[in-house]
């Protein structure tokens, strides 16, 4: 019984040595990470009023305060929205 009990406890010590090793060397991963700095991209527009004539026409939108106090629905001049 006595030898039974120090194979025992042999046994213990070992799984528990054992596992001490494997947790230790599950923390060593790699390097230690640096996140890259953030950089933002260069504005790049496809359309500008330098290049009007090769967009055939597009321009950049203008805020018109006249048509913003009407009334929405009558600039698309429907009946059913009008009706409503």
């Amino acid at each position: 019984m006595r030898i039974f009990k120090q194979q025992l406890m042999d046994g213990i010590v070992r799984l528990g040595g054992t596992a001490l090793l494997l947790i230790s060397l599950g923390c060593v991963v790699g390097p230690k990470y640096h996140p890259p700095a953030n950089q933002a991209p260069a504005a790049v527009y496809k359309e500008s009023p330098a290049q009007f004539k090769e967009t055939g026409g597009w321009t950049v939108a203008q805020a018109r305060g006249c048509q913003a106090a009407r009334k929405w629905w009558e600039i698309f001049n429907d009946a059913e929205l009008k009706r409503s």
